[in-house]
């Protein structure tokens, strides 16, 4: 290379030029620097000089680089540029620093921290730059960044799942906190769907939706959609992760979605319960490299604490199921389903608390079955079991939604009518019942059929308290007995409790 009058002059000059031996020292002494340097002409933007660190971090020899200008390797137009090195030469000697990203030879990209400073050449000016190659040093950064936000995300995700009341919002909110707290386009819950082909989307937040929803993701291997991120993760059980979405085979399929979408990475995170997916975690990001080894962890246990808490929710959804059958056994009948005597009670209580407040009428009619016994010896008690169901089932359909109808025990019913407005209301029930317990039924492919007998009791000119109004009701209902059975009969005060000899007689 022949000596340049516009290089520095650090040396004493010999007639207006400098000597090969100080252009060498001078070269070899910016080629021993660990930093790329760069010596720009600012009137042509031309390098007019470059080290050997700046030819092997660009990828181009010496003579291509100056052939060229800085804004062929950085990301800056040429009057962008043009116009910071005017505020470089304002600067002076203190010069300026600032942070740029390069493109190189090969594709890379760089980032760099420079230092530019201005020195005077004849009537022009060289701009000298020292370029630091802080690109690991960003990535560090931008890595830490990124696991502070995902650590904020993880929390805000099991916050979320905390608060959750139902199993099913545990997803949304999840992927809520995902989204904004890990800086992701979108995060999804995607499970099988019923055919077995595609899957179903039961979450999503984000951006993206109307696109993924309509992206025909499987995790069916036999076909091409299957084997992509959300169909190995399903079926490998581990997570599977691109971090360059648009140039993965893997992802090819949904290229132009994700372009369209501004996917740059996804990452796929198995849902696991009992040993095997159930779902699967499918999230975005707009930046190539997202999802390290590390982010992924956290998304891992992020899957982890979404699946932990279901199977909390469901082993308290059984239990709460199995109080909640407790409960109703102890007040419910298990063969008829009914009310049961205890339940009945309760009912009848707030059924005349009720009717002493708003000074209305009710009534209590005692049912018992006629010849039941006979049903039970000569057909079995399987065949008595179902002709009470089917009792209990003609019984309901006597009587208005207000009204209740309770199993008291053995073939005994009892009745709650509220609201009366007068005596015909109640002839109406007895008659109802009567003949709709009369109706005879096929039970163990035989014709039986069984009559009822109704003993009737009225509040309040029977009786004031649930117990008495029961007792009245079971009086007059051995009466009609008495009389001839499949009938009803009304209490009143004339009436003799009947004893025990007479009940015995008349079962």
């Amino acid at each position: 290379m022949q000596p340049r009058s516009d290089l520095p002059r650090d040396e004493p000059v010999q007639d207006g030029t400098q000597t090969d031996e100080q252009v060498r020292r001078f070269r070899a002494a910016m080629d021993m620097s660990g930093d790329a340097i760069y010596l720009v002409d600012r009137a042509t933007m031309r390098f007019v000089d470059v080290n050997q660190t700046a030819c092997a971090r660009t990828g181009y020899t010496r003579e291509e680089l100056l052939t060229m200008g800085p804004q062929d390797l950085l990301k800056t137009g040429r009057e962008d540029l043009e116009r910071r090195y005017d505020e470089v030469i304002a600067a002076g000697d203190q010069g300026i620093t600032t942070e740029s990203t390069a493109r190189y030879k090969d594709g890379r990209k760089s980032q760099a921290e420079l230092h530019r400073r201005a020195l005077r050449s004849g009537d022009g000016w060289i701009i000298v730059s020292i370029a630091r190659d802080i690109t690991q040093r960003k990535r560090a950064e931008a890595a830490s960044r990124q696991i502070g936000r995902m650590y904020a995300m993880l929390s805000s995700t099991n916050e979320a799942i905390l608060r959750a009341r139902l199993p099913d919002d545990r997803y949304p909110q999840g992927c809520d906190a995902a989204v904004f707290g890990g800086e992701l386009i979108s995060t999804s819950v995607l499970v099988p769907g019923r055919e077995g082909h595609s899957v179903e989307i039961v979450a999503i937040a984000g951006t993206g939706g109307e696109q993924l929803r309509s992206a025909h993701i499987s995790v069916d291997e036999s076909i091409a959609q299957g084997r992509g991120l959300v169909g190995i993760s399903f079926r490998t059980l581990q997570p599977c992760v691109s971090n360059d979405f648009l140039n993965d085979e893997r992802t090819q399929l949904w290229h132009e979605t994700a372009r369209a979408a501004g996917v740059m990475a996804g990452a796929a995170v198995p849902l696991l319960r009992g040993g095997r997916a159930v779902g699967v975690l499918l999230f975005y990001a707009d930046q190539e490299g997202a999802f390290d080894e590390e982010v992924v962890k956290l998304l891992q246990r992020m899957a982890e604490n979404i699946a932990f808490a279901l199977d909390n929710f469901e082993r308290e959804a059984e239990r709460k199921q199995a109080e909640q059958r407790i409960q109703y056994l102890a007040t419910h009948d298990e063969l008829t389903d009914l009310p049961n005597r205890v339940m009945f009670s309760q009912l009848l209580k707030l059924a005349i608390e009720s009717a002493r407040r708003h000074k209305r009428k009710l009534a209590v009619l005692f049912i018992d079955l006629d010849n039941f016994k006979t049903v039970n010896d000569t057909l079995g008690h399987e065949a008595g079991d179902e002709l009470l169901k089917r009792v209990a089932t003609r019984l309901k359909g006597c009587l208005r939604s207000s009204d209740v109808v309770a199993r008291q025990g053995g073939d005994e019913f009892v009745v709650l009518v509220q609201e009366v407005a007068g005596i015909e209301d109640v002839v109406t029930v007895a008659r109802k019942i009567l003949s709709g317990v009369i109706e005879s039924a096929s039970v163990g492919g035989q014709e039986c059929g069984v009559t009822a007998t109704v003993g009737i009791a009225l509040y309040p000119a029977d009786a004031q308290d649930d117990r008495s109004l029961m007792k009245s009701a079971d009086i007059a209902m051995y009466l009609a007995k008495e009389q001839g059975r499949n009938t009803f009969q009304f209490f009143s005060d004339g009436i003799e409790t009947p004893g025990d000899s007479l009940r015995a007689k008349l079962r």
